[in-house]
């Protein structure tokens, strides 16, 4: 056997992948089985036939297939068994897989009758070796008896399993949908059909079972998928499975590779169409598909996926998607995808109403009265993605836009699916990567989304794509998550002024303010319109203009003053509202609240808004912290000690050391600390009993850690503070580091603890 090795190793290096290869391959494993027979024949007297069976008796063997033979004959089994070894051993010692049945002719025709895999694999057997006659004879008697039972025989293959899709990235090349074994059921049916053993399904052209053109496209299809399984073979893939990897290697010939399975699984249900005698329209005709047609198909859910694939296959969607089909083979991996776009497109459109077991799903369907602009959004989400690169939902929405006017939807829906592929990410990424009791965080996502109605479809999107994209996509915890963010959204995007409403409120707030300002004041302007949706939402248009008034004084004085403030009547008698523009620096936060402890004032509250353009905008609402009423010269005194602060000039920690001695806490208790990474900024929340200058410690803490405040907000009640900080790192990125974090908290606690 050390020639067949030889020889096999030698076509497996040398041969290009394809059907002539696997060609090449069987007819020398034909002669080396043959060579073993006529040395193993003077072991047996009486007539015998060695036949292969399966895809070596049709002449197709791969580098790794297994070796089917049926040794047939009339004499028993033990007479037969010094040439059965003597023919297997050699095969097997050669490291070949070999598996082998030892049968006369009758038990042949039994086995065939009692079990369909056996039946089909007689169905292209060939004899090679001894009487060839007898062996034809014998497999034709096989083909005749299942041509007898051939309804039940083919509907056997019908429901014969095939796994997956064939647009799935990483598809299985043998039993999958559009695989091998697709094509050799249409051999067998040949066979069933003839009464006699095929080798290729060329028969069913005559029978009007396959268009003339629709075999060459199997046939080319089949050289494309052996050349492929060929590969697998050669790197070690035993299951037939093109691996990621090997798809990568393969570059164009991978999106070939599914071109070939959706040809074969497509015209194999056409074959069975026709075998049933079904005028099946979605299977057999070609015409273009109607906007109606597809709505009515896509409202049936999943059960119309395989109709729609093989439209889609046929072309019959590019009528109203351009370019779908190509889309069905286009090959887009990523992060838990599995399959190709167009069949990923599809699926996502047929889970759209998908909504068991998820209540804030199934509130989202009910919200949504026609789904025509869902459906559209969803076929054409990825569309964009025929060309490599980022930003596929961007550039895709102007596409989405167009198919959805083709399908006869008015302006005001195309808008909408314009809006849905444009957003189709947003929801996931949003829930997966930030904070969703973080303010800002739900602000953000309204401000991008901007309207209300946008939210339901945008759900039922975002739910059917993570699931046609992969198992591990949409989890129990990724749904909760997208539901709480969805229930969020529609708070701060309801017209209803209750705490929610707030991009709505932001955007009035900032039209009122620039309307009462001329347009020659740059500054001030330049200020309102990049205000945070956060903090025009807090404030009244007459407190934003103020407020900009302040900032573009002190930008007037060129750092010549580092703070400026302002001083109203604050929300409850005996309160005043501080706000204070400043340049924006380390320790601020830490550095304007000690100075407000060492002028006696007590804070309440405090919006920390962060730094826009340099100057960072605080407002504090304050009170006396003595027995002393506040008055004009406590903001003079604040002033006073707010330069020094700034510049410097003041020992702050030294001062409050020692007015705390003279000052005790209000309250007692243990302080808590927890910290939340979300997809901008970490939030940071400490309760605590309330003492002088603990909003300064607490902010001087977080900057020791080497953390900066990007916004903060602070509250006073009972004697106990909740302050929150939203803190990021020297990458100005959300602090994630157990130890960094572990650490803050460390010196978070202390800080609050501090005699």
């Amino acid at each position: 056997m050390t020639s067949l090795t030889s020889e096999r190793d030698s076509i497996i290096a040398s041969s290009t992948p394809g059907a002539e290869a696997t060609r090449r391959l069987c007819e020398a494993t034909d002669e080396a089985v043959r060579k073993l027979a006529r040395t193993a024949s003077s072991r047996v007297s009486g007539r015998w036939v060695i036949i292969a069976l399966g895809g070596w008796g049709a002449g197709i063997l791969q580098p790794r297939s297994d070796l089917d033979i049926l040794v047939m004959s009339d004499l028993p089994s033990s007479r037969l068994k010094p040439f059965v070894e003597a023919v297997l051993y050699p095969l097997w010692d050669a490291g070949l897989a070999v598996g082998h049945q030892v049968r006369s002719p009758k038990e042949q025709l039994r086995a065939c009758r009692e079990d369909v895999k056996t039946c089909t694999a007689a169905l292209t057997g060939r004899p090679i070796a001894g009487d060839l006659d007898w062996g034809e004879a014998a497999l034709v008697a096989c083909a005749a008896d299942a041509r007898s039972r051939a309804r039940s025989v083919l509907a056997q293959l019908h429901a014969r399993p095939r796994a997956g899709s064939p647009y799935l990235l990483e598809p299985d090349l043998k039993d999958g949908a559009g695989g091998r074994r697709d094509h050799d059921e249409l051999t067998w049916s040949a066979a069933v059909i003839d009464g006699a053993p095929r080798r290729d399904p060329s028969t069913l052209v005559a029978a009007g079972l396959l268009q003339a053109d629709e075999f060459r496209s199997l046939t080319h299809s089949a050289d494309v998928l052996a050349a492929a399984r060929w590969m697998t073979h050669l790197h070690g893939q035993t299951k037939d499975r093109l691996t990621a990897e090997l798809a990568e290697t393969m570059g164009d010939d991978a999106e070939r590779v599914n071109a070939a399975l959706g040809t074969t699984s497509l015209v194999l249900a056409r074959a069975r169409a026709r075998l049933r005698r079904t005028l099946d329209a979605d299977v057999l005709h070609t015409e273009p598909l109607g906007p109606q047609e597809v709505f009515e198909l896509l409202e049936k859910g999943p059960s119309a996926l395989e109709t729609l694939e093989h439209a889609a296959q046929a072309r019959r969607l590019d009528g109203l998607v351009p370019g779908f089909g190509e889309l069905m083979t286009t090959r887009r991996p990523g992060l838990g995808h599995r399959l190709t776009v167009g069949a990923h497109c599809l699926e996502t459109a047929t889970l759209i109403s998908d909504t068991a077991g998820d209540g804030a799903l199934s509130a989202s369907r009910e919200a949504v009265a026609d789904l025509r602009p869902v459906w559209i959004a969803a076929l054409v989400h990825d569309a964009a993605k025929r060309e490599a690169g980022a930003g596929h939902a961007e550039r895709g929405a102007p596409f989405a836009r167009r198919v959805a006017l083709s399908f006869g939807l008015d302006e005001e829906a195309a808008d909408r699916v314009f809006d849905l592929v444009r957003s189709h990410l947003s929801l996931v990424e949003t829930a997966l990567a930030a904070d969703l009791d973080d303010e800002d965080t739900v602000l953000r996502a309204a401000a991008t989304m901007g309207r209300p109605e946008l939210v339901a479809p945008l759900h039922l999107l975002t739910a059917a794509d993570s699931k046609a994209t992969g198992p591990s996509t949409w989890t129990p915890w990724t749904a909760a998550l997208v539901g709480r963010l969805v229930a969020r959204l529609e708070a701060a995007l309801s017209p209803d002024v209750d705490g929610a409403g707030l991009v709505t409120r932001a955007r009035e707030h900032q039209a009122v303010a620039l309307s009462r300002m001329s347009v020659s004041l740059d500054a001030e302007r330049a200020f309102v319109e990049a205000a945070p949706v956060r903090y025009l939402a807090s404030r009244e248009p007459d407190e934003i203009t103020r407020d900009a008034r302040l900032v573009a004084e002190l930008n007037g004085r060129s750092g010549a003053q580092p703070a400026i403030l302002a001083v109203t009547a604050g929300p409850a008698p005996g309160t005043h509202r501080v706000t204070v523009a400043a340049l924006d620096r380390p320790r601020l936060l830490s550095r304007m609240a000690g100075a407000m402890a060492l002028a006696g004032l007590d804070i309440l509250s405090v919006d920390a808004y962060g730094s826009t353009g340099g100057i960072a905008l605080d407002s504090f609402v304050v009170a006396s912290a003595t027995d002393r009423p506040v008055s004009t010269d406590t903001f003079s005194a604040l002033e006073r000690l707010l330069e020094a602060a700034l510049r410097d000039r003041l020992e702050l920690a030294t001062r409050l050391a020692e007015r705390r001695r003279h000052y005790p806490p209000k309250a007692t208790g243990r302080c808590r600390v927890e910290t939340h990474p979300s997809g901008w900024d970490t939030t940071v929340i400490v309760e605590a009993p309330d003492r002088v200058g603990l909003l300064h410690d607490l902010a001087d803490a977080v900057s020791t850690t080497g953390l900066d405040i990007r916004w903060a907000r602070a509250q006073t009640l009972g004697g106990f503070v909740r302050d929150t900080f939203h803190v990021v790192g020297e990458d100005g990125g959300p602090v994630d580091d157990h130890g960094v974090l572990g650490h803050l908290s460390m010196r978070l606690r202390e800080a609050a603890n501090a005699s």
